[in-house]
């Protein structure tokens, strides 16, 4: 290949063909690769021809690059059902989902961090068992669940420590959504955005259990990070404490703290024998 020719991966002249290849020559010669992109140690994220990231761009960058940057196939859609190629564009933008790791965890140095698909898939199952309350559409929970964090495939995971105020974020999500959701069927596209606008909003008792269950999924995985790899995640509980809305997120936050207390109190114990073991001088209560 010509070391003109466009490549297909990334808007840039090179020789590289590969949508994996030379990600080092990327890295130095793209524009496009902020280094946010590889402090965070996530994968690189493609839309279309560019690899974007929008975390640490000026707004205006950011609504420029969504309104130029796009799969070949976007397109105005009026049929209800999405075409076949509409449907494959919008998969392959969401897999970025899957190798993306959870940026709040990044920061702390979690060893193999969860990507933002872990976390949407729990949420589900917690939607899944948690939407037994008769005045909750079942359905909609799950299907919010699954919905309420599609734009982090294009805007990456966007914590307060990253410096973006929550309108900004709200609406660089917006239009990743809404570029997202112009792949496919007239249909899927508005009911999908519908979702994530229900979850943002979080004024219906669906989208208040799930802003409840984003948080819960949050701690229970800190829990797991504390008791696994013995470090402090007290930031992410606290953060959350006297929050939680609904009734299933209070009594199961409970639980979650209650078992984060025993397995602090099993490990200070461990660590007493320890250091009994070793002669060292009891601890004193």
């Amino acid at each position: 290949q010509s070391a003109k020719t466009i490549c297909p991966v990334v808007t840039r002249t090179s020789p590289c063909s590969c949508p994996t290849a030379r990600t080092n020559s990327l890295r130095k010669s793209s524009p496009a690769l902020s280094a946010y992109q590889f402090h965070s140690r996530s994968r690189l994220r493609p839309l279309g021809y560019r690899f974007l990231n929008f975390t640490r761009r000026p707004r205006e960058n950011v609504m420029a690059s969504l309104e130029r940057d796009a799969p070949s196939s976007v397109q105005d859609q009026e049929g209800a059902t999405s075409s076949p190629e509409g449907a494959v564009d919008f998969l392959t933008l969401i897999q970025s989902l899957k190798v993306t790791k959870r940026t709040g965890w990044i920061r702390k140095g979690v060893n193999q961090p969860e990507s933002i698909a872990d976390h949407m898939y729990r949420m589900s199952i917690m939607a899944l068992i948690a939407g037994d309350n008769e005045n909750l559409d079942h359905n909609r929970c799950i299907k919010i669940a699954l919905a309420h964090d599609l734009a982090e495939a294009l805007v990456g995971d966007i914590t307060p420590h990253d410096g973006v105020t929550k309108e900004d974020k709200e609406a660089r999500e917006r239009a990743a959504m809404q570029k997202m959701t112009s792949t496919l069927g007239k249909k899927s596209g508005e009911h999908l955005l519908a979702l994530w606008e229900e979850y943002e909003a979080g004024t219906t008792p669906e989208a208040k259990l799930l802003k409840d269950l984003d948080k819960l999924e949050m701690i229970l995985q800190a829990q797991e990070y504390e008791s696994g790899q013995g470090i402090d995640l007290n930031e992410f509980f606290t953060s959350t404490q006297g929050k939680f809305q609904t009734e299933t997120g209070k009594a199961w936050a409970a639980e979650v703290v209650k078992r984060r207390a025993a397995a602090q109190a099993s490990a200070k114990d461990a660590a007493a024998d320890g250091d009994a073991r070793d002669g060292k001088k009891p601890r004193v209560e």
